[in-house]
């Protein structure tokens, strides 16, 4: 085979995909530009969970166990709140990271389980 020697040309992505999902956009053009950055969120974040799943499946986890489905659960909610937070939209989970960060100062990985609930406080059942 011969050697190519020409540069290619690089095209970053993710590009912005048609959704699936149907929305009615209103004519506000405050409320279409929200609904536009929820569908941009949801389309990323799903982007981003498929490669993460499919590496992990590469990687030989296994994709059907209840736990890993509930933690991968977790973690697109994380994901689309970073998301959130970065297009201006407020996410459930950026307001437990707030808590978190003011109680830890960044450091998360030093507290136990019982010590995280303990700051965040038990559960109460109301969403």
């Amino acid at each position: 085979m011969e050697d190519d020697n020409r540069k290619g040309v690089v095209v970053k992505g993710p590009w912005k995909q048609q959704s699936k999902k149907k929305v009615k956009i209103p004519k506000d053009p405050i409320t279409t530009q929200i609904q536009e950055d929820l569908l941009f969120a949801e389309d990323l974040t799903e982007h981003l969970m498929v490669q993460l799943i499919h590496t992990m499946g590469e990687n030989n986890f296994d994709l059907k166990d209840a736990a890993f489905i509930r933690d991968i659960g977790f973690i697109s909610e994380c994901c689309k709140s970073i998301i959130f937070r970065d297009i201006g939209l407020k996410h459930p989970l950026g307001l437990i990271i707030e808590q978190l960060d003011a109680k830890t100062k960044g450091n998360y990985i030093k507290y136990t389980k019982e010590e995280l609930i303990r700051m965040l406080g038990k559960d109460d059942g109301k969403k």
